[in-house]
């Protein structure tokens, strides 16, 4: 009957997150109740039943019951926790509509088994988010530092031997995390795994072979992952000393600069096949044409992506496949 209830909860708050979507408020706010009723009735059958108390938790937040909320995500868990699993998101804003954001992946991250750290490039959406049930962590910055540095400070916090590194416009089912930790697990030599990525021409950086996130069959040796979503594992890449390069803030290259260490150290970059029904996403900032400011200054966008490319190229150079 618990495990009954909890479906039900969490049945619940993904049709209220869609209702939330449409502007229907009300019905939403329905919704939320039934799974908060729902959640805490699990609890009451089995205290220590998976997922019941963080459900409880974002219900008790979408209700704007801050404090109860915030009771409820500090519950002790008498369970013994799973091995250790971290998850990084860097955040420079929070769009107000649309299907994608963070408040949209925290929901996603209900039923994670693990700690999630948020690093705010933006410190006003730091403060407005202070207390959020799902984040487990946070670094509140002054000024927007760049997705290197961020994700850098996030990792430093994290204690999971496997972290997942995401974008905070991604869409994502705790499966294909799950799934991605596996596959490092199993690959001895692996330091970072992508639900995709690319080979390319150590010369020129351009890609000579795709694997396209849902369209391969088999784990490939690769020279850049997914940006959007990925995996390192954290033992064998503290044991090499490999951290992400801080000069390649705000955006490119990052994922190709941290294969080339992983190659360099006698590691690997591998793209796992994986189910795309499991995430979606909307585009980086990388991505998109419009000015951005690191420590306050505007970005040259082009000026950034020629300095990042010189600094790969020379890491690449001493790299032979």
């Amino acid at each position: 009957m618990a495990a009954q209830q909890v479906a039900a909860a969490r049945q619940s708050l993904i049709l209220a997150d869609g209702l939330r979507r449409l502007g229907r408020f009300e019905d939403s706010a329905g919704l939320t109740r039934a799974a908060a009723v729902a959640s805490a009735t699990a609890l009451v059958d089995d205290p220590v039943l998976a997922d019941a108390g963080q459900l409880l938790s974002m219900a008790l937040y979408h209700l704007g019951l801050l404090p109860a909320a915030g009771r409820a995500a500090r519950r002790p868990d008498p369970r013994p926790r799973p091995p250790g699993q971290s998850v990084v998101i860097a955040i420079l804003d929070r769009p107000a509509h649309g299907d994608y954001g963070i408040d949209f992946l925290l929901d996603d991250l209900a039923g994670f088994s693990g700690e999630v750290i948020a690093v705010f490039n933006n410190p006003d959406i730091g403060r407005a988010m202070a207390g959020h049930p799902r984040i487990d962590k946070s670094a509140i910055l002054s000024a927007n530092a760049g997705v290197a540095r961020a994700w850098n400070i996030g990792l430093n916090l994290a204690q999971g031997e496997i972290a997942f590194v995401l974008n905070a416009d991604l869409r994502v089912d705790c499966h294909t995390l799950n799934q991605l930790a596996q596959a490092l697990r199993q690959y001895p030599n692996a330091g970072i795994a992508g639900i995709g990525g690319e080979r390319v021409d150590h010369q020129t950086l351009m890609p000579t072979q795709a694997f396209v996130p849902g369209g391969f069959s088999s784990v490939a040796d690769v020279d850049k992952v997914t940006g959007y979503l990925f995996a390192l594992h954290l033992g064998r890449c503290w044991d090499a000393g490999i951290h992400i390069d801080p000069r390649l803030s705000p955006y490119f290259f990052e994922e190709l600069d941290m294969a080339a260490k992983c190659q360099a150290a006698g590691l690997c970059a591998i793209a796992v096949p994986l189910d795309p029904v499991g995430w979606s996403h909307e585009g980086g900032i990388s991505l998109r044409d419009q000015p951005i400011k690191m420590f306050g200054q505007p970005v040259d966008r082009t000026r950034v992506l020629s300095e990042n490319a010189a600094r790969v190229f020379r890491r690449f150079h001493s790299v032979r496949r």
